[in-house]
């Protein structure tokens, strides 16, 4: 409970990546995103959402026509179902403005983005009804009759894709976050605070009292969240004793901390794909940090 309007993840996602915000940026995301959205079982519904597209301005093309031919009197309603289906449109379009220009990062398959799916899946699933209807009035009855065992199979094999997928995410928070969260519980004691970025399931399974420097249940980092220089200085302002971050997010901060280091995960995957492993470092005092 931070006191605001909008919750603290809100001010740390904006106070993080607002230094990057640009109109290339805006551009890009909005190029990007949603191929990263559709990248998994979504993906067979395409050519539905594109059919229900075509379908819905159709239909706003019969409603301005109607509208200009005849009088229409005051609450007169020419096509009542128009609104009902143009509703959960317009709102992810705005929520898709929202993010692009505010928060346009697509990473972890789009997560911001997720609340679209079950709006896509209705306008994907109708607009496929219709397609494969109009298919059996051409007389395409076949190419109707298979079309959904082609949807069927494709969104099959993009399931088992998405499996592979989250074994592998899964075991990357196992490896890491779970493992440092071991160490933790395991070689400090039971009353150690711990500033950390990620906050979850070191939270939980280390057992220790947690100094968020994303700012996400500690809204005062988030002053602090782009300005390393400053995080070690907050970080002893809260009482931590520990940091556990990885190396890559905190560069300038990881090196000053390098000869204070307790721990480091050894997961050699991580490392070969170019990423840097999560470490554990004792915050030293303010003169000896100097």
């Amino acid at each position: 409970m931070s006191g605001t309007i909008m919750p603290t993840t809100f001010y740390a996602k904006s106070q993080y990546y607002s230094p990057s915000l640009d109109l290339q940026v805006t551009l890009t995301y909005i190029l990007m995103a949603p191929w990263t959205l559709f990248l998994g079982p979504l993906l067979a519904l395409t050519p539905g959402i594109a059919f229900g597209l075509v379908m819905i301005t159709r239909r706003i093309r019969r409603a301005a026509t109607t509208r200009r031919e005849a009088p229409v009197t005051v609450g007169q309603q020419i096509t009542p179902r128009l609104d009902l289906i143009l509703l959960p449109a317009v709102w992810m379009v705005a929520v898709f403005g929202l993010y692009a220009i505010r928060l346009p990062v697509a990473y972890q398959h789009g997560r911001y983005l997720m609340p679209l799916i079950p709006f896509l899946c209705i306008y994907g699933l109708h607009g496929t009804a219709n397609m494969l209807s109009g298919l059996r009035k051409v007389k395409m009855s076949k190419a109707a009759a298979v079309w959904p065992i082609l949807i069927a199979a494709a969104a099959l094999l993009l399931w088992i894709r998405g499996a592979g997928i989250y074994g592998d995410e899964v075991k990357f928070i196992d490896d890491e976050h779970l493992t440092t969260a071991a160490w933790l519980r395991e070689n400090t004691p039971s009353n150690a605070k711990v500033a950390t970025h990620d906050i979850g399931a070191m939270g939980y399974f280390s057992g220790r009292e947690i100094v968020d420097i994303a700012g996400l249940i500690t809204p005062q980092a988030i002053a602090y969240t782009r300005d390393q220089s400053k995080l070690l200085e907050f970080v002893r302002s809260q009482g931590a004793e520990y940091l556990a971050i990885f190396p890559d997010w905190y560069p300038s901060l990881a090196k000053s901390m390098e000869p204070y280091l307790l721990h480091r995960v050894q997961a050699d995957y991580v490392t070969d794909a170019g990423f840097q492993n999560m470490s554990i470092y004792r915050v030293p005092p303010a003169l000896e940090g100097q």
